[in-house]
Order: C-alpha cells, then structure tokens, then sequence
C-alpha cells in the first residue's frame, strides 16, 4: 500500500526527494575520501619518522669525535687534487707552548668566564680588550689595583684581584 502512495506522489516532491538522498550521498562521499587523505597523511608521516630514527640510528661514525680534531690547510679543490702525502695539517699549540710565549712577566686571568681590558685604570674606565679564563698575559707595569698589560696587540689595564702573577 506504501508502494502506491509513493507512486502517486507528484514529480516534484519525487525530485526533490532524489535531490536530498544525492545530497546525502555526496556529503557522505567527501567524508569517506577526508577520512582516507587523514589516514595516508598519518601513515606517511609515521614512515617518516621511523625512516629518520632509523637513519640515525644506523649511522656509526668512522673516526670518533675529537676536541683536538685538525683541518687541514689546503683549499678544497687543492685538498680534492692533492696525494695524502701532500696534505699538511697545523701544528696545534698546546697549553706549555701558549705559556711559554716569551712573556718575561706573565700574569694569568684567575677569572670563570674573561677579564676586562680597560683603557684607564679604572672600573667604569671603556673595555678595550678581553683576556679569556686562564689565558696569558705580558705585565708591563703593576700598580696597587691596577696592571698594565699587554695581551696580543691590546695593551690596557686589569684589576690586579683578577691577575695571578709568578708571586701568587
């Protein structure tokens, strides 16, 4: 009895019916294909990360890490050209060589981080240099706070506080 009741029901509501379930089935349709484009962006990134972890995990260094590690002093393209036995590497100073500059009095920065060079021999006088943490130093003239220094081409003034000498 329903089957003829929809029979007779006119065209236009009949359409528009249809219309609606199309409507329906598109939306569900764009649903079904976001879900799947959701799924293969995860599933692409998860083969990402895996491949990077694994990648990482894979490589094993062939010389192991040094401080001391020496660069040779050719270009590359010269490095690129050249035999093994024309590579010449620096010599690198150590810290007896860094002492034994020829410094006739050294004083020594007894300091964590750098000394302030100043251009007076005073606190709020401008830093015109800094001397890293135990790194060497000529003393030129010592006053009773204040040394004149020289360390490389900067000469200036320390706080003496800061500056261990050969007394110390």
């Amino acid at each position: 009895m329903k089957k003829d009741y929809y029979s007779k029901m006119p065209e236009d509501w009949q359409n528009k019916k249809n219309k609606k379930r199309r409507a329906r089935r598109r939306q569900v349709l764009i649903y079904k294909m976001l879900i799947v484009f959701v799924l293969l962006l995860v599933m692409v990134v998860i083969v990402l990360i895996a491949s990077g972890q694994r990648s990482e995990a894979d490589h094993i260094p062939t010389v192991p890490p040094s401080e001391t590690a020496m660069e040779p002093t050719m270009e590359s393209d010269q490095l690129l050209a050249a035999t093994p036995s024309q590579i010449v590497f620096p010599v690198e100073e150590t810290e007896e060589q860094d002492s034994l500059t020829g410094y006739e009095n050294q004083g020594i920065a007894d300091v964590s981080d750098y000394l302030n060079i100043r251009e007076e021999a005073q606190d709020n006088a401008a830093v015109i240099g800094r001397i890293p943490a135990d790194g060497i130093c000529e003393i030129l003239e010592e006053g009773e706070t204040w040394f004149l220094i020289r360390y490389g081409d900067v000469e200036g003034y320390v706080n003496g506080v800061f500056l261990r000498t050969g007394e110390d």
